[in-house]
Order: structure tokens, then sequence, then C-alpha cells
């Protein structure tokens, strides 16, 4: 069982170090950011899993995240200002952990998501500067699950079969990681 708590309940913005702070509060083992966004050319489609970079891994991406701020967060403590190197030491210290959790969470996914049935990008897994996905201390993945700018995506996120059928995976792929991350942490660690 795991419990989920949403940032908002209705169509109001909040920012996005906000996000990434109320995650904080709430003591969370992971934060998972979920979109359906759109890109002009209109070629993107199916489900995307994003982990971080400081580069991205294609022109999409760059896009993508070039539309966020970006700030760079531990703990909820905003770094920005601080001395860079003093920053980029403790981000990088922190990350030494949480990487090769973010990455094991993005494979579940995509695992689950394909297991489901649901189209996946043919580039299902890649990398951005998500300010969202900076927080350096939990895990922590975006989600496309499709985009708007598709036809068949739009379709997809307007039905209530297909969108029970893609939380279904979401939640599937949460609950493999949270076992294999138990097994796995200490090892991680060392």
């Amino acid at each position: 069982e795991a419990q989920a708590m949403l940032t908002r309940n209705d169509d109001s913005f909040v920012s996005l170090p906000r996000r990434v702070s109320l995650a904080h509060q709430a003591g969370a083992d992971l934060f998972i950011s979920l979109h359906a966004d759109a890109l002009s050319n209109g070629q993107a489609q199916g489900a995307t899993i994003y982990t971080l970079s400081h580069e991205a891994s294609d022109a999409a991406s760059a896009q993508l995240a070039s539309q966020h701020n970006r700030a760079d967060i531990i703990a909820g403590v905003d770094l920005t200002g601080s001395d860079d190197q003093v920053a980029n030491v403790l981000i990088d210290l922190a990350r030494q952990e949480t990487r090769p959790r973010s990455e094991a969470l993005a494979s579940v996914f995509i695992e689950m998501i394909e297991a489901a049935g649901a189209p996946l990008n043919k580039r299902r897994q890649r990398q951005a500067g998500f300010s969202v996905l900076k927080s350096a201390d939990m895990p922590s993945v975006l989600i496309e699950v499709g985009f708007l700018s598709n036809p068949r995506d739009r379709a997809n996120l307007r039905d209530p079969v297909w969108r029970d059928l893609m939380i279904s995976a979401l939640v599937d792929a949460i609950l493999a990681w949270r076992a294999d991350d138990l097994a796995t942490r200490p090892l991680v660690r060392q």
C-alpha cells in the first residue's frame, strides 16, 4: 500500500519550488510529476519518463525543460544564490544516492506502462533539467503520460478506460519500485 499526495485538487497554479517543498513537508519517499504537454511540431507521442540531467538528451526534452523555472533544492532548502561551488558539491553528494534510485524508478515505470499496453514514446526514457527533478535528496521522475498535440494521445487522455489503465500501470510501478528499493537501498549507500 502507498499513499499519494497531490499538490492540488483543482486547476490552480502551484509554483515548481512549492511542489517540491510540499513533497518534503509530507516526508515523501519519491516525487512524481505527471504531465500531458504539447509540442508545437505535434510529432511527439506516447509516454516518456524523464530523470534529471543538466543536459537534455534531445531537442524536444530541452524545449520542455526550458519552459520550467530552474532552482536547485536539497531537503527543501533553495540553494539559488548560494556559493556555486559549495551548492554544487552538496547537490552532487546528495544525488549520488538518489540518481540510481530515480533511474530504477524510471525503468520500472517503463516496464509497467509497456506491460499494460499503453503507448510509449520511441525514446521512452529521457533526461532533462526539469526543476521539479532537482530535489537531490528524493528520487524524482517526470512522466509525460502523452502529448495533447498528438491526436491519438489526446483521445487516450479523454478516455476513462485508458486513464484507468495508465493509473494501474503507475501504481503497479510504484509498488514494484518500493519493494525493490527497500531491498537494494543498503547496497546503494555502500
